[in-house]
């Protein structure tokens, strides 16, 4: 594999972080505790396929066993931050693995 050799760092230009324009606001993130949530998702195809995911992780948890969580940093950038530490309040997650972009996105 060829190098990429030296870079030439003297025209990056650098920013607060207060100053950077965000694509989302934490106000539009999702909220955990939503039960009605629940009943308006549909029996039928991944709908039913999710409620059986579901299922599984509450067993996991019943059972103690190990709920090993490997994501991307969309869930983090798509605003679902609240709804994955609300699952790991409750006990849904007892370990998890991410990108090196999930902290940036969290930091964001």
């Amino acid at each position: 594999m060829k190098g990429t050799g030296s870079k030439d760092v003297t025209q990056v230009s650098t920013y607060p972080l207060q100053e950077r324009r965000n694509k989302v606001r934490a106000e539009d993130f999702a909220r955990a505790g939503a039960p009605q949530l629940w009943d308006r998702i549909p029996d039928i195809l991944v709908g039913r396929e999710f409620k059986a995911f579901a299922a599984a992780l509450h067993a996991a948890r019943e059972a103690h066993g190990t709920m090993l969580w490997m994501m991307g940093a969309h869930v983090i950038k798509c605003g679902l931050g609240p709804l994955f530490i609300d699952l790991m309040e409750r006990g849904f997650v007892s370990h998890l693995a991410t990108n090196g972009a999930a902290p940036i996105h969290d930091l964001e």
